[in-house]
């Protein structure tokens, strides 16, 4: 099996509040679409661009049900953006890949994240 380049997709336009959003990572099809990660896939990501950052925290990241995060603090997203964020997402076959994020600007806001990586098609 060979691995190939693979991007877990985050989009959702985020109200202003206290509430903490959690959005499930998807794959952008060759139309643009989003839509469900194929559950045969097995993805390693090894870095995350979040576009706007500066209006949102991220609260945790989670593959399944771990988080990756080693610390109980929400973590500006600016972090994250223009160089490989050291964290290691790695997602088994038909694992979930959420991003738990809060939005701090006074609008609502657009949030847009890509976890670049490679995936694995286990079935094929």
């Amino acid at each position: 099996m060979k691995s190939f380049p693979f991007d877990v997709h985050f989009e959702r336009k985020l109200a202003p509040s206290n509430e903490i959003f959690k959005l499930i990572g998807q794959a952008r099809n060759r139309d643009g679409v989003l839509s469900p990660i194929p559950s045969s896939y097995s993805f390693r990501g090894h870095n995350i661009t979040i576009k706007s950052a500066s209006y949102f925290r991220i609260v945790d990241i989670r593959v399944g049900k771990f988080s990756l995060l080693a610390i109980d603090t929400e973590i500006p997203a600016e972090v994250f953006n223009g160089y490989d964020s050291s964290i290691d997402f790695p997602a088994a076959q038909g694992q979930l890949i959420e991003l738990h994020v809060r939005n701090i600007d006074k609008s609502p806001r657009n949030f847009m994240a890509v976890i670049h990586g490679h995936a694995v098609d286990l079935v094929s």
